[in-house]
């Protein structure tokens, strides 16, 4: 057998729970999938699939965040009532 090393993670009880049954369903256990993932990242040289970083911290919109604290910080703000909308159904 060749040599192994322990690898510890921890994942939220639902995310395991939730695959549990999708591995099962593939005829291997948990450990297995995880080894499968690992082999993909070797055999991929990163990971294999897409990961996108959340547009949210782009380098843009944290320019107009920035923008927008110094300007609360200056009391340069304008305070506006929220306007409840209707359904668009109705």
């Amino acid at each position: 057998m060749a040599d192994t090393v322990l690898v510890q993670a921890r994942v939220p009880v639902d995310l395991k729970s939730s695959t549990d049954p999708i591995f099962q369903s593939m005829g291997i256990d948990t450990a297995t999938g995880i080894r499968m993932f690992l082999a993909q990242v070797r055999l991929h040289n990163g990971l294999p699939f897409e990961s996108k970083a959340d547009p949210f911290y782009s380098e843009e919109n944290m320019r107009h965040l920035r923008r927008s604290i110094d300007q609360i910080r200056k009391g340069q703000i304008v305070e506006h009532d929220l306007i409840e909308v209707g359904d668009s159904n109705d």
